[in-house]
């Protein structure tokens, strides 16, 4: 029953008893008796509602967030009550949230200029050591174990380079070049560049793209490493062979591009670290593990975000979140 309703059946009551009885005593009597409701009826709101205040004060104050319960209370108070409990849960996962962002982003800052200090150190050596194998290679003979060996010494080198470059464009994460750019044309035209490669032949590939999708302002090359860090990453948990889902859609404020695929999944303890340097589950030669970090770090200078969810073998989905509406990147 509702407060509101409670309070007129009160008084309708207590305005028949007063109708009946006109004598002065039994007038006292029935006014006495519908302050006492009254008090009644506005203590059993009143409680409530203080709790209320107190937590909301405690908010506007403090971190502390506590769940109100309450007895026994007028349903408009217990629907209240339920919506400021659901609100609390909001801020706590918000919060949860916005402090694991500044964690990942201490963690990458810190990482990055260690990053950037090795890599410095040793590309140097790398190229020294790549000119002066290709200067022998150059000078022995085309064929036998030395020059077998010489190949083998440059291919790992170059690896080893390309190892550096990775750092160094992780440690870096230089500013955007911002222009124009179309989200829907550039993810077409990073898989059709995939889908000529050997390694497609068993990979069905789904387009669904938002046919009003607006323009961002964004670094298109920027952007293009990051899909292709995404798709390469799906199809090799699909090991050569399943469906990926390429999808686009508009969200006023923003747009969400979404890579899904068939693969084995990310076990639950992983998915805090994907975005880690150098954290990786592929084989080892098979990945350096800074292309998700690389691509984290793309992203959230554009604005945005990336989200991602993944059930154990049955597949994965990574969420570009970028922002439309903005003065720069």
């Amino acid at each position: 029953m509702t407060l509101r309703f409670k309070l007129i059946l009160s008084f309708v009551a207590i305005a028949i008893l007063a109708g009946v009885f006109s004598a002065p005593v039994i007038t006292f009597i029935v006014l006495a008796l519908a302050a006492v409701v009254s008090y009644a009826l506005l203590n059993q709101a009143l409680k409530p509602i203080g709790s209320l205040v107190t937590a909301i004060n405690e908010i506007a104050t403090g971190p502390n967030l506590r769940e109100i319960k309450i007895g026994r209370a007028p349903q408009e108070i217990e629907v209240l009550v339920a919506s400021f409990n659901r609100m609390q849960q909001a801020i706590r996962e918000r919060r949860r949230q916005n402090e694991e962002k500044l964690m990942r982003s201490d963690r990458l800052a810190v990482i990055g200029q260690l990053a950037a200090g090795v890599a410095h150190e040793i590309n140097n050596p790398l190229g020294s050591i790549l000119l002066f194998t290709r200067l022998v290679a150059q000078q022995s003979p085309k064929e036998g174990q030395i020059h077998d060996n010489l190949v083998r010494i440059e291919k790992e080198t170059k690896r080893c380079h390309s190892i550096v470059q990775n750092l160094l464009d992780f440690a870096r994460q230089r500013k955007p070049n911002v222009e124009q750019v179309d989200v829907n044309e550039l993810l077409d035209a990073t898989i059709q560049f995939f889908e000529r490669q050997f390694f497609f032949q068993n990979i069905e590939v789904v387009r669904r793209f938002d046919s009003k999708l607006q323009l961002i302002q964004a670094d298109e090359l920027q952007l293009q490493q990051v899909f292709m860090n995404l798709i390469i990453n799906a199809v090799d948990a699909m090991d050569g062979k399943g469906l990926l889902t390429l999808e686009t859609e508009d969200k006023v404020t923003n747009m969400e591009v979404r890579v899904s695929d068939t693969g084995c999944g990310i076990q639950p303890e992983n998915l805090e670290r994907i975005f880690d340097p150098f954290f990786t589950t592929k084989d080892v030669g098979r990945g350096t593990g800074l292309g998700l970090s690389v691509s984290y770090g793309i992203v959230q200078n554009h604005g945005g975000e990336i989200k991602v969810t993944s059930t154990p073998g049955s597949g994965s989905r990574f969420t570009v979140v970028l922002p439309i509406a903005r003065e720069s990147a």
